[in-house]
């Protein structure tokens, strides 16, 4: 039986996906908040990370999961036998550690590992929509945002944010799935009254008002220092060396973490309806 990995996955995972990655993802949320500011909205946008994510999986459940998505029931026991609690230990010049039990986790570095955590994860987005809100996934980091009339106050924002957590916390603890607060964060992101700190998301960072001007002064100075690092061993290489290094360690660098800032840079040059 074919099974279709948006169905199981959700359309809005972009790990562990053919034809998905982490810049599809950065690139598609650029593209939505800008369109919502030049419908003159701004963005309720939630961030939370799971905690431990592939050693916390409740095996049983999982398979029940699996069966449930139409997964055969044989293929559903060879990974139920997969699962089974293991002993490990940790080898270091010939000694190793005590052993230790290894159990409800789908193994971190294994073929099978990213895409049962996946499965596992994948109808965490139900209690995202259940709050009126839009997923975007990658692994165990899930944003929800949401797009408010301009006029919306941010305590109203807030609220909506505060009730969305509330559902994913909800899931999470069904699910024995848990959400670190030290990576959650409630943003507004408006070109008039935004609310919240700079933020981290995929590695870029961003400012509530999308103005990118942290993002660029942080690829900036990160890329002065791989060309000054790169600089001091051209003693050892030639200049087609050097020249394949740079392309490798510095242009690479610019051309994926620049292009979110000038995409947002270009969007508000040209809007005539923007300030900053």
């Amino acid at each position: 039986m074919s099974i279709q990995t948006e169905t199981v996955f959700g359309e809005n995972q972009y790990a562990y996906r053919p034809g998905h990655g982490a810049r599809d993802a950065i690139l598609y949320l650029v593209c939505v908040w800008l369109l919502e500011f030049a419908r003159g909205c701004k963005i309720g946008l939630y961030c939370s990370d799971v905690s431990g994510a592939f050693d916390h999986v409740d095996a049983a459940r999982l398979c029940r999961k699996l069966l449930s998505l139409g997964v055969h029931h044989s293929i559903v026991d060879l990974v139920r036998s997969w699962l089974q609690p293991r002993r490990a230990c940790v080898v270091v010049g010939g000694s190793s550690s005590n052993p230790v039990e290894m159990s409800n986790m789908v193994y971190q570095g294994t073929v099978w590992g990213p895409s049962l955590w996946n499965a596992y994860f994948g109808d965490s987005r139900f209690a995202i929509r259940s709050m009126a809100f839009e997923e975007t996934v990658f692994a165990d980091d899930l944003n929800a945002h949401r797009s408010f009339s301009n006029d919306t106050s941010n305590h109203i924002v807030i609220t909506s944010l505060e009730g969305c957590q509330k559902e994913l916390h909800r899931w999470g603890a069904a699910n024995s799935v848990a959400f670190d607060a030290s990576k959650e964060s409630f943003h507004v992101l408006s070109k008039t009254s935004p609310f919240g700190e700079v933020f981290k998301l995929l590695g870029i960072i961003f400012d509530a008002k999308l103005l990118m001007h942290e993002a660029i002064r942080d690829t900036v100075t990160e890329a002065n220092w791989r060309i000054r690092t790169l600089l001091k061993t051209q003693r050892y290489h030639g200049v087609k060396d050097i020249i394949t290094l740079f392309k490798q360690h510095v242009l690479s660098y610019i051309i994926f973490f620049a292009h979110q800032g000038s995409l947002t840079q270009r969007h508000h040059s040209c809007n005539p309806w923007t300030t900053s």
